[in-house]
């Protein structure tokens, strides 16, 4: 279970460097995807890909303190 966290979180940091568009042509006119431009729906896809990943990397977190008998 600590593979699949920790594939997840290094799968976020990817997704984090992937979504800067520094490797994008600065001449190049962008193409428009959903009334946004390509580099911004890269980003955005990205994005929702690391809170996806996020959301598995804390379902496999195990929680010290969860005792059960909370508020």
């Amino acid at each position: 279970m600590k593979l699949i966290r920790r594939g997840a979180l290094i799968g976020v940091g990817l997704l984090f460097i992937m979504a800067i568009p520094w490797f994008w042509d600065p001449n190049e006119k962008p193409e428009i995807i959903f009334g946004l431009p390509d580099w911004a729906a890269w980003s955005l896809l990205c994005f929702i890909g690391v809170a996806v990943l996020n959301a598995i990397a804390w379902t496999f977190t195990d929680l010290d303190g969860d005792s059960g008998d909370g508020p």
